[in-house]
């Protein structure tokens, strides 16, 4: 089976976005016995979490993100195409994205990107428009042998660039709220009625967050510097953000995409909400170095709401203590 084919058979299972790069991988970097020991301190810490599937001495290298509980179903695809096709194998190099925006474009630049990369729909313009992509019209969809009819129009549209689509849809993921109704319902609060617009929800929040010592967060002696449990959790901020905006009847750019609303006085109610959510009423966590993420707060009990992806679908597999008291809402 072919590169070609693999490509087109993954692209099928759903995981974020499939890329393919520009040129073919190239060798390897230095060793850490070529550099200083404080470099090589720092790339340990940039290097990424290696999978190899199959053997081969030319593998397939797909590089990306997928840290989390997808990585895990991302791997499991990958070793199940492996034993089905033992005479193609691939190297999955998972990099936190901080990393991987870094190495990509530097590697493209340099004649050394992998074969396959992943990463979100929302970074392929920029990556198009600087020469980081290449078109997959005649790869993939001018022969048919991927309908572009088989994807939603917006997902398309999204990895057109300049008349030419860019990449291969490879996940369309839903942003999800988890509601933990074990939480709330100790804090003595409906898990069924929960808040409907700001004003409602602040007052909620400040009766379900309590320190170590059990106040709420609306009672005096209430010590911010000791929350046990927290009513919500920014978690990922180019989701909850953007979706605050719009509540607030603004966003990042206008509908004409000709004037930037970030600096509007709907945008700077919405994220002056979330600042005043961390720092005057601390029902949410920080944004500060060291704070607990919302998987690390939600798995203790710590968390009422979780707002984040259907790929925490590994995480509640992995806790199923958590799934009973768990019911979701996506409004």
């Amino acid at each position: 089976m072919s590169r070609r084919q693999f490509l087109v058979n993954s692209a099928a299972v759903s995981a974020l976005l499939a890329l393919s790069a520009c040129a073919p991988s190239g060798a390897g970097a230095d060793t850490a016995a070529e550099a200083p020991a404080a470099d090589a301190a720092a790339a340990d810490a940039d290097a990424p979490a290696i999978g190899t599937f199959g053997e081969s001495d030319n593998p397939i290298v797909i590089w990306h993100g997928l840290g989390g509980a997808d990585g895990a179903t991302f791997a499991t695809m990958l070793q199940q195409y492996s034993d089905e096709n033992p005479d193609i194998a691939i190297q999955s190099e998972t990099y936190g994205w901080d990393v991987f925006f870094q190495k990509y474009p530097t590697a493209v630049a340099a004649g050394t990107p992998p074969d396959w990369a992943i990463f979100h729909a929302a970074e392929v313009q920029q990556m198009a428009s600087q020469g980081l992509m290449q078109s997959m019209d005649d790869i993939f969809f001018t022969s048919g042998e991927l309908p572009k009819d088989d994807f939603a129009k917006a997902i398309m549209d999204a990895i057109t660039y300049e008349g030419n689509t860019m990449a291969i849809p490879f996940d369309n993921h839903g942003w999800v709220q988890y509601v933990n109704t074990k939480v709330i319902s100790d804090a003595g609060l409906d898990p069924n009625a929960l808040p409907t617009n700001a004003t409602e929800f602040v007052e909620w929040a400040l009766q379900v967050t309590t320190d170590t010592s059990g106040k709420h967060a609306n009672e005096d002696g209430f010590d911010p510097d000791n929350i046990a449990v927290f009513a919500l959790h920014q978690s990922w901020p180019r989701f909850t953000i953007p979706s605050t905006l719009f509540q607030y009847q603004s966003g990042t750019i206008s509908r004409d995409q000709t004037t930037a609303l970030l600096d509007s006085e709907e945008s700077t109610a919405a994220i002056q909400f979330w600042h005043d959510l961390m720092y005057e009423h601390h029902v949410v966590p920080p944004q500060v170095p060291g704070q607990l993420g919302s998987y690390d707060l939600y798995r203790t009990n710590s968390l009422a709401i979780m707002w984040d992806g259907t790929w925490s679908l590994n995480f509640f597999r992995d806790n199923p203590d958590l799934e009973p008291p768990t019911t979701y809402a996506t409004n």
